[in-house]
This record gives C-alpha cells, structure tokens and sequence, in this order.
C-alpha cells in the first residue's frame, strides 16, 4: 500500500471544491438565464396586450366617428326634408292666396261691369 502525501490530497480536495464551485455557478446561470427569457415573454406579451387593445380603442373611437357621422346625416336629412315641406307649404300657400286674388279681382271686375250695365 502505497501511502499518499498530505499535499496531493489537499490538492485533489481543492480541486474537487472548484470543480462544484463551477457547477454551482454554471447552474445559477442558467436559472438567471430561464429568468431573463420568461420576463422577455412576458413583455413581449403585455406589449401584444397593449398594441391589441390600443387598436380596440381606436377601432372603438373609428366606430363612434361613423355613428356621429350617420347621426349627422340622418339629422341633416331630416332637416332637409322639413325645408322641403316648408318650401312646398309656402308654394302652395302661395298659389292659394294668387288663387284667391285672381278670384277677387275677376269678382270685383265682374261685379264692376254688371252694375255699370
């Protein structure tokens, strides 16, 4: 049996220490690692949350610019046709009243050249 020197053993045992010193190291690592890349997905994510939903709420705002802008049509289709009518009341308001003169007038000529017979 051969005898080993103290040195070599201490030599052996300190190089087994930095042996698992690396290990330990190279395992945090690559937990910081898996980490890193689980916050990046899940930033990546939130800013596809974000983006979606900034245009939901542009789609949302695009959509109540439609509706207003129907709103305004209809309001000024209605508008337009109740000056329509208006127009068409007064045309016939008009007539009747010329109406009415013309008779008045041929009434009183009328009237004027009998009594002079």
């Amino acid at each position: 049996m051969q005898v080993v020197p103290a040195v070599v053993v201490m030599v052996m045992v300190m190089v087994m220490v930095i042996v698992m010193v690396m290990v330990m190291v190279m395992v945090i690592v690559m937990v910081m690692v898996i980490v890193m890349v689980m916050v990046m997905v899940m930033v990546v994510t939130c800013n596809m949350c974000t983006v979606t939903s900034n245009t939901r709420v542009q789609d949302i705002r695009s959509l109540r610019c439609i509706r207003n802008a129907q709103h305004g049509l209809e309001t000024h289709t209605i508008l337009q046709q109740h000056q329509n009518q208006d127009l068409q009341y007064q045309c016939k308001a008009r007539s009747a009243l010329r109406l009415c003169n013309l008779e008045a007038h041929q009434n009183h000529h009328t009237s004027t050249a009998s009594s002079s017979q």
